[in-house]
């Protein structure tokens, strides 16, 4: 759903013009009456104007939704990459499994709103490609995988492959 309606709402005039030359035509060839253009075309103006306010509503909650999960995460970056760097011998503190249960959701509700279409698909990849590099550690990988087994993260799923 979310390509589909991003296409959509990336390319709805040109729907729109289809629609408008389709109609165009067959009132040229008398197939179409001049009351039926009207209303069509009336149609196909509402048409355009729904979707430019959709897309405008939409530009303006991914907008909300980006700064709010950019903010989130610039406020844990730092530690994270504290753990990043952790020796392989060394474990997780508590305060560190905390941290990363709190970027585990963080990644899971960036996933939830890309799925439901609100989050662009290549600001989605941008943010996976970032998420890799954590679960290449492998002090993260063994808690997140742990985590993503019980299921509870929007049926979000990382993998290295």
């Amino acid at each position: 759903m979310s390509r589909f309606k991003v296409h959509f709402l990336r390319n709805y005039w040109w729907y729109a013009a289809a629609g408008v030359t389709i109609s165009l035509a067959l009132y040229a060839n008398n197939r179409l009456k001049l009351e039926l253009l009207a209303s069509l075309m009336g149609g196909i103006v509402s048409f355009s104007y729904f979707f430019q306010k959709q897309k405008l509503e939409e530009i303006s909650l991914f907008r909300s939704l980006f700064d709010k999960f950019n903010e989130r995460y610039n406020q844990m970056n730092e530690r994270l990459n504290k753990i990043l760097v952790l020796e392989q011998n060394s474990s997780l503190s508590l305060n560190d499994v905390i941290l990363l249960y709190d970027y585990f959701n963080l990644c899971a509700e960036e996933y939830l709103y890309y799925r439901l279409g609100y989050i662009l698909p290549e600001v989605w990849q941008s943010w996976y490609n970032g998420m890799l590099i954590y679960y290449g550690c492998p002090h993260i990988r063994a808690l997140w995988d742990k985590e993503l087994k019980a299921n509870s993260y929007y049926g979000f799923k990382i993998s290295l492959t």
